[in-house]
């Protein structure tokens, strides 16, 4: 399956819980040979402590403005099979 994921940081857990969330099943779905893309907004906070920036189980997607990728979004949606927003995304 095609799943996009929507959330606040993968990239980043400092200060972050959900990103010990999202790599653990992301990574889960990968090894079951799902094909994941994730997109984060570009947000200071975390670019400056990226810990994981380009992580091997999932095609990273970060923008720096909901309309800067709007259109690519609306591309990946139509063949994917789940879309995935999570809590505070911008």
């Amino acid at each position: 399956m095609k799943i996009l994921f929507f959330g606040l940081s993968i990239s980043s857990a400092w200060g972050n819980g959900h990103a010990t969330t999202y790599r653990a099943l992301i990574r889960a779905l990968h090894e079951r040979g799902h094909r994941i893309i994730f997109f984060e907004r570009n947000a200071e906070w975390y670019a400056s402590n990226r810990d994981l920036p380009e992580p091997p189980f999932c095609t990273l997607e970060v923008f720096e403005s909901w309309d800067a990728i709007k259109a690519r979004v609306r591309k990946e949606l139509q063949d994917a099979d789940v879309a995935v927003v999570g809590s505070y995304f911008p």
